[in-house]
């Protein structure tokens, strides 16, 4: 399937009030299938920030160029 897509929630739903209101554009980030496991491989979720830097780790190591 080309073109799919996933959404994170910034801040893990279980953490979130019972009467919070979502912020699609503050609480929200679209992430791609692989990026979004990363993101649930521990608890507390990785942030996007560490997941750049995860994936700019991984490629310098294996003497693959900075995206």
């Amino acid at each position: 399937m080309d073109g799919y897509i996933e959404v994170h929630h910034v801040v893990p739903v279980s953490q979130l009030g019972r009467d919070y209101v979502i912020n699609p554009k503050e609480d929200l980030v679209p992430l791609c299938p692989n990026s979004h496991s990363v993101a649930h491989r521990r608890n507390p979720p990785f942030t996007v920030d560490d997941i750049k830097r995860l994936f700019l780790e991984a490629g310098e190591s294996s003497g693959g160029s900075k995206a």
